[in-house]
Parts: structure tokens; C-alpha cells; sequence
């Protein structure tokens, strides 16, 4: 590692013999420093207040090999999971299996799937940010609809919700698969689990349910989510396999 420049922005730019690591840096009350790496490809380094710039610089060069390796994990995934170009041909994968992009150029956008493949209506100028854009659309509109009504199904088994009107929301999440709002009796789910397989899908939802009863996750919490889900340590391996990744 030779430099590192740094502006009001907290950015970092390092260059190193593999070339520039961007990182963004975060002072936090903290004892030690952090690096985490999401799953849009963001390097995050969070510091103590008093850490010196010197120590920073010095800890993320001597973490370059970790970067870089998390860095290409992320970008393999992605290449799998998502289009590359969106454009026809492309493939990406939908609950559970590789479905096929297939771009028409016309005068109306529209999304529709049918038989493992999702045809995407642009018109015949659209960019990559363009289709992109419209492929996301579809995964936020697909996910809202069949997230809502596994939960709708699932939430049967889970006596302590009788009487209570339980809302799905769906967001980008990058640092889980979901979260729960007791208060406003909001689930919300990550859209990028609509890549997993349908049971998987049922699997973060029952969790997400089960801290409707227990906020934390606790001794009882588990034991109430291995109730529903006896194979929730399974379930959790094949989640951490798909990994949160951004579009």
C-alpha cells in the first residue's frame, strides 16, 4: 500500500499493488476497527474516534487479501444470480431456478413471465440502466405479491397473531433477509429473496413471525422457531449460500 487520500466525505481511496480499494469510513464508539464488505460491493470501515488515521490506513492494507477475496465473492454471485447486461439472453434466478431474460423492444414497457422466462418490454433506445431499472420494478412487484400471500398462508400457525393484521413491505435489504416492526405489525422482507427457493421463503417469513413473540433472538425464540421449521439450521446455510447481493 503506498497512498491514501481523504476528503470531508469520510471516502478512502487506497492503492495497492492489486490496484484502488474505495472504502467508506464510519467513526463509531468502538473499541477495535471493523471492515465489512456488503452485498453492493461497499467497503465499510468502521473505526474508533480515536483510532489515528495512520492505524486505519495500516489495518485496511493488511486486510487487503480479505477485500479483495469478499469483493470477488460478491461479484461471482452476481454474475449468477442477476443479469449481466439485462439484456436477451441473460439468465438470473427466480424462486429457486435459472430463469431467461428476454428483451422486446417496443413502444410500451411491460414485465411478463411465463414458462422460465421473464420478457421484458423497452423501447428499442433503452440503456442497461434502462432495462435494469424495469427488471427491478418487475422483482419488487413479484416479490410484494407472493411474499404477501405465503405470509398470509404461514400465519395460521402462529396463534399469538390471531386478530392481527400483519403487512408485508418489501425493500432492498443488503444486511438481512427481513426484519418486523411489532408496533406497526410490519414484516419487511429483502426482495433479493425472491432469487430462493419457495421454502426458504417460508423459512425467513416464520422467523420474521416468531418475534412477533420474542424480540430478541433468545433460547425461546429458536425453540419457538424450530417449531415451525425443524430444519432451520439447514435452511440457514442455503441462505447464507445465496448471500445478499444488490442487483
Amino acid at each position: 500500500m503506498s497512498h491514501l487520500y481523504y476528503n470531508k466525505c469520510v471516502e478512502y481511496s487506497i492503492k495497492t499493488g492489486s490496484g484502488i480499494i474505495n472504502c467508506t469510513l464510519v467513526r463509531k464508539n468502538m473499541k477495535n476497527i471493523r471492515i465489512r464488505v456488503t452485498g453492493a460491493s461497499k467497503v465499510v470501515v468502521s473505526a474508533p474516534h480515536h483510532s489515528p488515521e495512520s492505524r486505519i490506513r495500516q489495518f485496511i492494507g493488511d486486510n487487503e487479501k480479505f477485500i479483495l477475496s469478499k469483493l470477488k465473492e460478491i461479484a461471482d454471485k452476481r454474475q449468477k444470480y442477476y443479469p449481466a447486461g439485462y439484456a436477451s439472453g441473460d439468465t438470473f434466478w427466480y424462486l429457486g431456478e435459472k430463469t431467461v431474460l428476454e428483451v422486446i423492444e417496443t413502444d410500451e414497457t411491460s414485465a411478463a413471465y411465463n414458462d422460465g422466462v421473464l420478457r421484458l418490454h423497452a423501447p428499442a433506445n433503452a440503456d442497461v440502466r434502462y432495462r435494469k431499472a424495469l427488471f427491478i420494478l418487475w422483482m419488487e412487484r413479484r416479490a410484494k405479491n407472493i411474499f404477501a400471500a405465503r405470509a398470509k398462508e404461514i400465519r395460521s400457525a402462529f396463534p399469538h397473531l390471531m386478530g392481527r393484521d400483519v403487512r408485508i413491505s418489501v425493500k432492498n435489504m443488503l444486511t438481512r433477509w427481513g426484519s418486523v416492526n411489532p408496533k406497526r405489525h410490519t414484516v419487511s422482507l429483502s426482495v433479493h429473496l425472491l432469487r430462493c427457493e419457495p421454502e426458504l421463503i417460508d423459512y425467513v417469513i416464520m422467523h420474521e413471525l416468531c418475534h412477533f413473540k420474542y424480540a430478541n433472538h433468545s433460547k425461546a425464540f429458536y425453540a419457538e422457531l424450530t417449531k415451525h421449521c425443524a430444519n432451520r439450521k439447514k435452511f440457514d446455510k442455503r441462505l447464507a449460500e445465496y448471500g445478499l447481493i444488490d442487483f
